[in-house]
């Protein structure tokens, strides 16, 4: 029987990155891991959606080059067999980069399924079955697409993100059951990619967990680039037969496919956590800020966890649990955690929200600033969008941002660092940002906190 320090039963985000970071810590260390490595997000989610996301992005910009004096000899044509094929190269990069990471940290990785077989081991599957032992183990087991039953998945007409990815051509018409972040970035690349696409929310909104603006924001873009929303809208089935999705009060809609895409549920089941001790409410492991669970000398990380269902934040989980697991004072702080949503407008978040700080009678300042007054976002024929700032009032700390339009994946860094380091909207304002940048739309959103943005009007007072 093998026995190491630390033994991480998941190898992906927040498993192979516990792992690593665990082998850094100079312990000994076994991964665990059934299928491919690096977990939903390198083979079923961020990547390979970010890789088709490129190629519409790029589609878009040809489309539109004649506003920039391009005049292409014709439009351009989507070839989704070679967008398919480099999607899957890119995957294949990563996911063999992670490889060779764990090999070059000395881990051994062990390619199997594995369960919880009592304090500090590990069941491994196969023939013979064997056990590994461990003095702390993390459990880093994921998460699975949620299906509904009146949406059966086959796999061909009616898909979850995980067989999307793997389709080789494109309907005519999807139809998007879900309007959160999955559903809304799947939307934004299917329409650019020609399909005729609706999305169908549950609720009033889309992006239902985000700041109401947001949403909306995000449905005048859709409607505007042609795509469908219905929300508070019920599914009630769907006929492949007669490509006809089913909606509440006898209201039918055209689909060749349907994306279920109605979030996520943790991999808890059958794996003998509860067995060993291990506390599960709702599927969902319980770990605390250190990532301990309730079984001595076993911690969790990722969507297992499920705090937010984010890649980056189970990469954070996996190094704080293996800090931990080997005696070192970490903590995970999940109010500085950044979210993107990959759509079209690209939208992100970080830190505290309008509504969220008015419903905790938290006194704020917010500052905001328009693409459209931005040297760069003009000059990039990018001018639609915003950048928004909370601080403490009279220029104090920064409390939270957002950002909506090209380029918030990047420009939402700078904000998570001024609030995760606690620096002030002053401090941020002072800083001398390169000009014509984006970055520059986030000083002046400090600045517009306490009333000092220089390219921006003042605001009208009542007489």
């Amino acid at each position: 029987m093998k026995t190491f320090d630390v033994a991480v039963l998941g190898g992906g985000p927040g498993g192979y990155c516990a792992a690593i970071r665990a082998a850094q810590l100079g312990a000994t260390v076994a991964l665990v891991e059934r299928d491919a490595l690096g977990g939903t997000c390198t083979n079923r989610g961020c990547i390979p959606t970010k890789a088709l996301s490129a190629s519409a992005v790029m589609l878009g910009r040809m489309r539109s080059s004649e506003e920039l004096g391009i005049r292409l000899p014709a439009m351009p044509e989507l070839d989704f067999g070679r967008v398919a094929a480099r999607r899957d190269q890119v995957v294949a990069t990563l996911r063999e980069g992670i490889e060779k990471l764990l090999r070059a940290h000395k881990v051994e990785l062990f390619r199997t399924s594995g369960t919880l077989a009592g304090p500090g081991k590990i069941a491994l599957a196969g023939n013979p079955p064997a056990v590994i032992e461990a003095r702390r183990i993390i459990l880093a087991t994921g998460s699975a697409p949620v299906r509904l039953p009146n949406l059966p998945v086959d796999g061909e007409r009616v898909v979850t993100s995980d067989e999307i990815l793997s389709q080789k051509s494109l309907p005519r018409r999807l139809a998007v059951v879900g309007g959160g972040v999955i559903g809304c970035e799947f939307a934004s690349i299917y329409r650019a990619f020609g399909v005729e696409v609706t999305v169908v929310e549950l609720l009033e909104r889309l992006l239902p967990t985000m700041e109401a603006v947001l949403g909306k924001t995000l449905e005048r873009a859709f409607k505007k680039a042609g795509i469908q929303v219905f929300t508070a809208t019920r599914v009630e089935g769907y006929d492949p037969g007669a490509g006809v999705l089913r909606l509440a009060e006898g209201k039918t809609l055209p689909a060749d496919m349907v994306l279920v895409a109605v979030g996520r549920r943790p991999r808890s089941d059958g794996l003998g956590f509860a067995e060993c001790g291990v506390q599960i409410e709702r599927g969902r492991v319980v770990a605390d800020e250190r990532m301990a669970t309730g079984a001595e000398g076993v911690f969790a990380v990722g969507d297992v966890v499920g705090r937010n269902w984010l890649a980056h934040t189970a990469m954070r989980e996996g190094e704080v649990a293996a800090a931990c697991a080997l005696g070192h004072p970490e903590r995970m702080r999940y109010g500085v955690v950044p979210a993107v949503v990959f759509s079209e407008p690209e939208i992100a978040v970080v830190g505290l929200q309008p509504a969220e700080a008015e419903a905790k009678k938290v006194d704020f300042a917010e500052g905001t600033f328009f693409y459209g007054a931005s040297g760069k976002a003009l000059c990039d024929g990018a001018a639609e969008g915003k950048v928004g700032l909370l601080a403490e009032p009279g220029g104090g700390k920064v409390l939270g941002g957002w950002v909506i339009g090209e380029h918030a994946d990047v420009l939402i860094a700078e904000i998570a660092l001024a609030v995760d380091r606690g620096v002030s909207a002053r401090e941020l304002a002072d800083v001398i940002h390169a000009h014509p940048t984006l970055p520059e739309m986030i000083k002046e959103a400090a600045a517009d906190c306490f009333g000092m943005a220089v390219h921006k009007a003042p605001a009208r007072r009542r007489s």
